[in-house]
């Protein structure tokens, strides 16, 4: 009778290709010819397939990206097995940190991690540095990963004489994939202006200034459109498009119809991203999208332009909000443009809301996106029974579909008391599958460092008619203050050194489960996964 290991080669490896990674592993531990089939390249082409399915993987394991790398099969499973590690670490609790010695700054202006390697830190005073964060079992071919993450590729020290405070950053991966565009705001004492500096992401390289614009009024800094030269700043709720191109620099101020002096200070502008030739604007209370040529078109210095496509959130008023990159090519297929990104939106009162978006253009039809609700974390006992309904104002908008899913009746009346506090910071990953935030529990010093992770690649859609589900609660490190009740030193004193320790800014490697934290007095903290 002919045995499982006597079949022929090729039925083999298509069987073996269809088992799971522990099956494999286990496959491989039975003989010497079965472990020769599973070392073979399609049966990890395989896995990681599946795994994409399921988990965030490293960028340059994606055919698609442009950091993507050739591996050979010795990297590839080892890449494929490092990445089961983190996925079944994530949940669970994480070891001490790794704390950054010595601190580089004193006011930790922005902290983001760029391609789930490179991380960004800036300081106010004028500092910023480039780390390379891969570690040894999720390196690309080539890298150099022994101690990388006590390793600076490039650092950058403003040397003016009357030094100015930098007071908003930017940053994006240039189109390539090969360098970092820095965007950074300095207010001195007479005009504010902006800088715009390049670094490569590699090891021992340096950021160069590209060129300095002079700003009428201070604003902050928002993104950059490589494609037309175009800075993207906001003050209020108006957005401010400045031409780098020209000398001197255009101007164009882009007003809300509606807005007037009141709804200007409720409704700011949070954050804005360019996908393809379409600005989409985040705010406090609304959502909405601008046709960029439409924009530049005009010849005006300040223009009152109606969005294409718009959504008011009602009982919300959001103070951060956080945006993964396009899961679909930000590239028009033909004249059919598609894109879906996740967003997390944080209501101080409320908790945090997980919103996933879809926009499309199609030919001859007005563009329109829809907007679902999967999931709030909520900080309160009780939320509004007809709770951010997502309707959109049908006067100022083109045709849209209205989003089914409401959050009536979201939770129960009575909520877990330990939920109750505020979140001081968070994150969300490049690719939207997993989250991090830091809660910090009402009446305690202590913070709590909690996870999520979005489980497959299905849209989140709610079922209509159904409530957004609430986020579950994971945490997964805490971080307590030092009890200085026994000390005889001033109060001011004993609470000034527990606000220095608030963690302020984090930053998250969603496919390598780095999180890092950094607190109000700079001090950088690299949380990892015990893998």
């Amino acid at each position: 009778m002919l045995s499982f290991s006597n079949l022929p080669p090729e039925i083999l490896l298509k069987i073996v290709s269809l088992l799971e990674l522990h099956d494999v592993a286990r496959i491989r531990q039975s003989c010497k010819r079965l472990q020769v089939i599973s070392q073979d390249r399609s049966v990890w082409d395989a896995l990681l397939a599946k795994q994409r399915l399921k988990y965030p993987v490293p960028p340059w394991l994606n055919p698609a990206s442009s950091s993507s790398v050739p591996l050979s099969s010795v990297d590839l499973e080892r890449a494929v097995l490092a990445t089961h590690r983190v996925a079944q670490a994530w949940p669970q609790a994480r070891p001490v940190p790794f704390r950054v010695q010595p601190r580089q700054g004193d006011m930790l202006l922005w902290l983001e991690i760029f391609i789930d390697r490179w991380l960004l830190v800036v300081y106010a005073e004028g500092l910023a540095y480039l780390w390379d964060t891969v570690s040894d079992p999720m390196a690309p071919p080539g890298s150099l990963s022994t101690n990388s993450r006590i390793r600076i590729c490039a650092k950058l020290v403003d040397e003016h004489e009357n030094r100015a405070r930098w007071t908003s950053c930017a940053a994006q991966v240039s189109d390539g994939g090969e360098k970092l565009i820095v965007l950074l705001n300095m207010r001195p004492t007479t005009k504010p202006y902006c800088c715009v500096y390049e670094v490569a992401l590699k090891a021992n390289s340096s950021f160069k200034l590209l060129t300095s614009v002079r700003l009428n009024e201070p604003e902050i800094i928002r993104t950059i459109s490589f494609h037309d030269n175009i800075l993207l700043l906001s003050r209020g709720s108006a957005i401010n498009l400045v031409d780098i191109s020209n000398k001197p620099s255009r101007d164009i101020l882009v007003l809300s119809p509606y807005s007037d002096d009141l709804e200007d200070m409720w409704n700011a502008t949070l954050e804005l991203r360019v996908f393809h030739r379409y600005v989409f604007v985040f705010k406090a209370r609304s959502f909405e999208v601008h046709s960029l040529d439409s924009l530049l078109n005009t010849t005006q210095h300040e223009i009152t332009a109606t969005p294409i496509s718009q959504h008011l959130f009602q009982n919300t008023t959001f103070r951060e909000v956080k945006v993964s990159n396009p899961t679909q090519p930000t590239v028009a297929v033909g004249d059919i443009f598609d894109i879906q990104f996740q967003v997390f939106a944080y209501d101080v009162l409320q908790g945090l809301f997980h919103y996933s978006i879809r926009f499309q253009a199609l030919p001859e039809q007005p563009p329109h996106f829809t907007i679902t609700l999967p999931g709030i974390y909520p900080l309160t006992a009780q939320l509004a029974s007809h709770y951010s309904r997502l309707l959109p104002e049908p006067d100022l908008l083109t045709p849209s579909p209205t989003p089914t899913n409401e959050a009536r009746h979201a939770f129960r009346s009575v909520m877990n008391p330990s939920s109750r506090g505020f979140v001081s910071a968070y994150a969300v990953g490049s690719q939207g599958r997993r989250a991090v935030w830091v809660e910090r529990i009402r009446g305690s010093t202590t913070r709590e460092v909690h996870v999520w992770s979005r489980p497959g690649t299905t849209d989140d859609e709610t079922i209509p008619g159904e409530p957004p589900k609430e986020i579950e609660r994971i945490p997964v490190f805490s971080i307590a203050s030092p009890d200085l009740r026994g000390e005889s030193m001033p109060l001011f004193v004993i609470l000034k050194l527990n606000q220095a320790e608030d963690i302020t800014r984090c930053a998250l490697s969603e496919s390598m489960g780095l999180i890092v934290l950094g607190n109000r007095a700079g001090e950088l903290f690299m949380l990892d996964v015990d893998a």
